[in-house]
């Protein structure tokens, strides 16, 4: 049996750990995703955007579920919104608030998620008039997850947005 020397355990250990972070410094990084998702899945994805800007100027509430998942859940500051219905009913009582005079969305980028999901980036403005006929406006960013359901039609699954602070 050879004599095991004092403080040898401790350089062993010592360059375990130097190796372990000498091969990790070594590995290589993920592959990045695609920035960008295939033309016919943005083409879709813009098409209904456009319809969501219609549906939203005609209020019309079913028009605008209609683009979002069965399953869809969006969260707001208040609550979870689960499910198609209860989407078309949200938006139907927001459009109490007053006539949508113009809708504008922006999107900042779209990438893919995996197969069939897509997410998107971008930034919206509404203008409505309030009780008094004025007219209003707010925007703000958006994140929307698509997704390709089994018809074939990319839909909403999730989304949640923001409200910039009103300009001065």
């Amino acid at each position: 049996m050879t004599p095991v020397r004092e403080g040898a355990g401790r350089v062993r250990a010592a360059f375990g750990v130097a190796l372990s972070l000498g091969l990790l410094a070594c590995r290589q990084p993920p592959a990045a995703a695609p920035d960008t998702v295939a033309p016919e899945v943005r083409a879709a994805i813009d098409a209904a955007n456009a319809e969501h800007q219609a549906a939203m100027l005609r209020q019309d509430a079913a028009a605008v579920a209609a683009l979002y998942a069965e399953d869809v859940t969006s969260p707001t500051a208040t609550e979870i919104i689960r499910g198609r219905e209860a989407k078309r009913r949200i938006t139907e009582a927001r459009f109490g608030g007053g006539q949508v005079l113009a809708r504008y969305d922006s999107t900042d980028l779209v990438r893919p998620l995996g197969d069939g999901y897509a997410l998107e980036i971008g930034r919206w403005s509404a203008t409505v008039a309030d009780s008094a006929g004025r007219p209003v406006t707010s925007e703000g960013r958006y994140v929307v997850v698509w997704r390709r359901d089994p018809d074939g039609v990319w839909r909403v699954l999730s989304d949640i947005g923001n409200v910039a602070p009103a300009k001065p």
